[in-house]
């Protein structure tokens, strides 16, 4: 699989095929939103800084249903979350501001991601936040590391995607929440564990 599909979450790079990765993805949203200048498609990638516009238009409030999202599992926070657990996040937009819910469920259901690495950033109290692009990379390459060992299959030759937090600065200073979580993710939900699948 040629390009480059990481996502990045952030509450509150890598061995270098995964880095040259990173710089194609980069290249190819840069042209791509070249290409598209004249359909006013928003600079960047899809999705990323649309919510909060002063444009005229204001976003359009959308239902959610959030008792079935509740009756699918438990509602926890990013730093909640447990080895082999899966995952289904939401989010939507409501009296125009985003809103984000996170629930963990079995993997016998439909899920969005699967946590399948969590680590503690090892530094001392003294050591100061190292920056965010600097965690990201770290963030990385502990996940990229890991992904083929719990899947069975290399990321460049694997459907599924990985999906990382990190601690942001706020949390790395007081000393909490320094988890650095991986998830494998997909394009469309998937049932059961992506352990051992090979996929």
């Amino acid at each position: 699989m040629g390009s480059m599909r990481r996502r990045v979450t952030q509450r509150s790079n890598t061995p270098m095929l995964f880095a040259l990765l990173v710089v194609l993805a980069l290249v190819g949203v840069a042209c791509s939103s070249t290409a598209d200048a004249d359909a006013d498609s928003p600079p960047g990638i899809p999705g990323i800084g649309d919510s909060g516009s002063d444009s005229a238009s204001a976003p359009p409030t959308t239902t959610f249903d959030i008792d079935a999202a509740y009756d699918l599992g438990d509602p926890i926070e990013f730093h909640q979350a447990q080895m082999g657990e899966c995952l289904n996040e939401y989010d939507w937009v409501q009296d125009r501001q985003p809103r984000n819910l996170l629930i963990a469920l079995d993997c016998s259901l439909p899920h969005d991601k699967e946590v399948y690495l969590i680590d503690v950033f090892d530094a001392g109290p003294d050591v100061p936040y190292p920056g965010e692009e600097l965690m990201k990379d770290i963030a990385t390459r502990k996940c990229y590391n890991q992904f083929a060992n719990f899947v069975g299959q290399t990321y460049e030759d694997s459907q599924f995607d990985i999906d990382l937090t990190f601690p942001p600065r706020e949390n790395y200073l007081v000393g909490n929440y320094r988890d650095i979580i991986c998830m494998v993710t997909s394009s469309e939900q998937t049932v059961g564990s992506a352990k051992g699948s090979g996929l």
